[in-house]
């Protein structure tokens, strides 16, 4: 076995030891700050700018400060302020902030009091390449559209702020979002014609290894030196100087040089998503692709490419469906069109840029190979994306099943059977089933912290699929950052119902939402049957029928059954009278085997005596969500004796400007010795049941 195969393994145990230690090294309480350092990216901010400052190039303790003036990258700058460090999600699915900017070595961000300039240009060498970066921006947007010119800034520059929504989402969808980063592969490219070329003019080895390695390097600076950038600049240096030592180049290890040379800097890069990436491409034309290419014995520079796309996909798939939750299947092919074209667009895009600053008017005719190429990976990807059933999401895999997978790669790249050699591929179909088989044996209800207001997801083993409001008064991007992470880890693009238990907007913001971006499709949406039909109610449900969902009125006696799963409505009434949103909450009783829950909604203390007058001697209740997320005017205590739950959840904001949850409410609770969680500290609440075992899991607590 090549002694290569075992250095990827290391890397990964090493990096898993230190992710374990992560918030310890990582993690500081809010405190006032005083820092000076230099300045070394910056990017514009719905704040104003965000400015990223060490102390120097080694600087683990970096910083984000928010500021709503611009400053030079290679100013160094005294900044006094209020320093926080990164939250830990507090959702499945949801994006880790802190491992992200933990991996870049930013410790924290701050919110300034004053900022000082102490030394404008203090680092030349930042000062003039992001200067430089700046022009060819600016050169961008004079010879193509704004479209264009920011798909160009980000390939080329680096710079993604800019870049367009529609297009970054069409590409990332269909499986080429790689095209909108820095190319590795194009900068060693470029790099060794630069070599070459300094070659030929008469210089010798050591001075066009010189040359070419600092250009190279240069740019590296000027674009951020990013993962790929800089896995690009130590495998060009390798590639270099094994041609100046008259040795044999070899990918896999100078990738592993670089590998190890980017985790000793900065060892969480392990578990950052642009790392892994693009070192598993590395892995998948490295070993994957002649290791198949052995058994099928081909000549064919058409199936070359097919094979190798399918290789890097292979040697990805772990880490795509565990951050992005879903493939696009024609994702191979899109490759095996796009991938050798990225080239011309490279080149037509360089080329394009430094001809700008002697005439625009050239630039704009040598840009059209690049503008033209991207148009057709729209039009190609626009195809693809209308095509049925062509996304597979799966949902995010565990770590267990990620292990097995490479395992059973690593199986596969021994070749087991030598004579039979084609049997050797049947060995990759269990690694696949591993990462994407969603077993679901159990009964799952999870209360996901939306921030202050409501949200609960159920999921019966059968596999339908319930969602229980999805809305929130002070997470703005609910859907985007939080409902459509959650389902889609999940492997959820279709929900069986959404239930609404009444029109205020921190219920249903998430969920108007889902029928506006149309991701997630929903067979039925409940909605509590009043005659309090205000706009608001009415608007959802026009939305809800534009997306093809049907519409069903839920009221008192209403019930739902599956097997061993029971749902029935305790309130409102049939066309239930009233002038309060909160009143006509609609108020659920869920079962599942021995566990149960009582889902209350935003029910004032009114309502709950109500309640109380038509359901007396109701069994106990393994769960209550707090009414009105812990509100003092509601959970009252005849209610919370009635229903005697073992256990209480209360949904609700941190810092939120209504007190929730009230502290009466709170000793209420605990004068009767009951146990309570809450969404803003613990994060998403999540019960299994299982085989009439009940566990109640904390998300931040896990």
């Amino acid at each position: 076995m090549h002694k290569a195969y075992l250095v990827y393994p290391a890397l990964i145990l090493i990096g898993f030891l230190i992710i374990n230690n992560s918030n310890r090294i990582y993690n500081f309480t809010e405190s006032n700050i005083e820092i000076t350092g230099t300045v070394y990216k910056v990017k514009e901010s719905s704040y104003g700018y965000m400015l990223y400052v060490r102390k120097n190039i080694f600087d683990r303790e970096r910083f984000i400060i928010y500021s709503d003036k611009e400053y030079d990258e290679g100013t160094v700058i005294q900044v006094k302020g209020n320093a926080t460090g990164f939250a830990m999600p507090s959702n499945p699915g949801a994006f880790n902030t802190k491992v992200y900017y933990n991996s870049l070595k930013i410790k924290g961000k701050i919110k300034p009091d004053s900022i000082k300039i102490i030394k404008a240009d203090y680092d030349k060498i930042l000062s003039y390449t992001g200067k430089l970066s700046d022009m060819l921006e600016n050169n961008y947007k004079k010879i193509c559209s704004d479209k264009y010119s920011s798909v160009f800034s980000a390939m080329i520059l680096g710079k993604k702020d800019e870049l367009d929504d529609g297009l970054e989402t069409l590409f990332s969808d269909n499986g080429i979002g790689h095209i909108l980063a820095i190319s590795g592969l194009h900068i060693s490219l470029i790099g060794m014609a630069l070599y070459k070329l300094i070659k030929r003019t008469g210089a010798g080895d050591i001075l066009s290894m010189a040359v070419s390695v600092t250009i190279i390097g240069l740019y590296g600076i000027m674009t951020g030196n990013n993962v790929s950038t800089v896995r690009a600049v130590v495998m060009f240096f390798a590639m270099v100087y094994s041609n100046v030592a008259e040795k044999t180049y070899d990918i896999a290890s100078a990738s592993a040089l670089a590998a190890i040379v980017s985790l000793l800097d900065a060892p969480l890069l392990l578990f950052n998503c642009s790392f892994l990436l693009s070192y598993l491409a590395i892995i998948g034309i490295a070993y994957i692709f002649p290791a198949i290419k052995n058994i099928f014995e081909y000549d064919s520079k058409l199936l070359d490419g097919f094979i190798a796309s399918l290789s890097i996909q292979l040697a990805a798939l772990p880490v795509n469906l565990f951050y992005f939750f879903k493939i696009q299947l024609l994702s191979v092919f899109v490759n095996v069109a796009v991938i050798p074209m990225m080239t011309v667009v490279m080149i037509s895009a360089i080329v394009s840029g430094i001809i700008c600053f002697i005439s625009p008017g050239i630039g704009k005719l040598t840009i059209g190979a690049a503008v033209y190429s991207l148009k057709f990976f729209e039009i190609l990807c626009g195809i693809c994306s209308k095509i049925p059933s062509s996304v597979w999401t799966p949902g995010r895999p565990s770590g267990a099943n990620i292990v097995i997978y490479y395992l059973v790669i690593l199986i596969f790249l021994m070749q087991p059977f030598k004579k039979k050699r084609i049997w050797n591929i049947g060995i990759i179909i269990p690694s696949i089933a591993a990462v994407s088989i969603r077993l679901h044996f159990y009964f799952e209800m999870t209360f996901i912290d939306v921030g202050q207001g409501d949200g609960i997801y159920m999921e019966t083993p059968e596999g339908t699929t319930v969602l229980i409001d999805g809305g929130s008064s002070d997470n703005k991007k609910l859907y985007e950052y939080t409902l459509e992470p959650f389902l889609l880890s999940k492997g959820r693009k279709k929900l069986d119902a959404v239930i609404v238990t009444h029109c205020d907007n921190d219920h249903i913001s998430g969920i108007r939402k889902i029928f506006t971006e149309d991701n997630i499709k929903v067979k039925t949406l409940y909605m509590p049957s009043t005659t309090m039909t205000d706009e608001v109610y009415t608007e959802l449900i026009e939305l809800a029928v534009e997306s093809g969902t049907d519409i069903k009125y839920i009221y008192e006696g209403y019930s739902m059954t599956e097997k061993d799963f029971y749902m029935y409505c305790l309130h409102p009434e049939y066309e239930y009278d009233t002038s309060e949103r909160n009143d006509y909450s609609t108020t659920l009783y869920i079962r599942y085997d021995n566990f149960s829950a009582l889902l209350t909604g935003d029910i004032s203390g009114e309502v709950e005596s109500n309640i109380l007058q038509k359901y007396k001697d109701f069994p106990q209740v393994t769960i209550l969500k707090a009414a009105h997320h812990g509100s003092r005017f509601s959970n009252t205590e005849d209610f919370i004796e009635e229903f005697a739950p073992q256990n209480i959840v209360i949904s609700c904001g941190k810092d939120n400007s209504y007190g929730h949850p009230h502290r009466e409410t709170i000793e209420r609770f605990e004068n009767k010795g009951i146990p309570w969680l809450t969404t803003m500290e613990n994060g998403a609440i999540t019960v299994i049941v299982n085989k009439n075992n009940t566990e109640i899991n904390t998300y931040l607590d896990k």
